[in-house]
């Protein structure tokens, strides 16, 4: 199970980003669209470093409204680890894990700061 978070613009639909291949969901050559499927897995300490909803906590907020809670979390996490490259499995409930699929995120709110967030 996991969560699809989305940043959309003001049609709804998702924003342009840099190219990405973050996620549980690889898109062969990576993806250029505000999309990421991240694992439930991850949850624990997504409640513990970003906010006690996890992840739904930032569903339907603006992301510059998000971007100050999501750059402390990545700090963080940042303290916790040694390096800033995803683990080799993915799926590991790790703070480098938890770490690029946040980084994610804040990188999108900081480069859209009027699209909002949305967590299905």
């Amino acid at each position: 199970m996991s969560y699809w978070v989305y940043l959309n613009g003001e049609d709804g639909e998702p924003v342009g980003v840099a190219r990405h291949s973050e996620g549980g969901v690889y898109v062969v050559g990576g993806a250029t669209e505000a999309c990421i499927n991240i694992t439930y897995n991850y949850g624990s300490l997504i409640r513990e470093h970003l906010h006690e909803e996890g992840l739904r906590w930032i569903d339907g907020q603006k992301a510059s409204d998000c971007a100050e809670q999501l750059r402390l979390a990545v700090a963080k996490l940042a303290v916790a680890m040694i390096g800033t490259e995803r683990d080799s499995d993915y799926w590991a409930a790790t703070p480098r894990n938890v770490y690029c699929a946040l980084n994610v995120l804040l990188l999108w709110a900081d480069t859209n700061p009027d699209a909002v967030f949305k967590v299905s």
